[in-house]
């Protein structure tokens, strides 16, 4: 009953493990509520901070972005960690490597 309930307020079909997983997610990141000032709010752009599924969700959105520019620019990456989206490289090349290195990574962010 609960799964059926689930379903149809996310508009989703369980077959599997792989889409119970996603349909809760659908339920974590839609339906996300605030209380301020008194006021009940619907967060409906972003995720809410503080749910325990975004730092991954946020990690999974980024690497979609991120995984391109790593890939072209592997042979010149030396070290490179990150968190979210703190980046920390060092990179192996011409001042032109480096700077088309940040220019695709600002890219690949929105950020030119």
């Amino acid at each position: 009953m609960l799964l059926s309930t689930l379903e149809e307020a996310a508009g989703l079909k369980v077959k599997g493990r792989k889409e119970l997983i996603i349909l809760l997610l659908h339920l974590v990141l839609k339906y996300n509520f605030v209380q301020f000032a008194g006021r009940t709010f619907q967060q409906v752009i972003c995720t809410a901070m503080g749910t325990s599924c975004t730092p991954t969700y946020a990690n999974l959105f980024l690497a979609s972005y991120e995984v391109p520019v790593l890939k072209e620019f592997e042979t010149h990456l030396l070290f490179y960690k990150h968190f979210i989206d703190d980046t920390f490289a060092i990179v192996r090349g011409t001042r032109e490597d480096v700077a088309e290195y940040q220019r695709r990574k600002g890219e690949s962010f929105g950020r030119e």
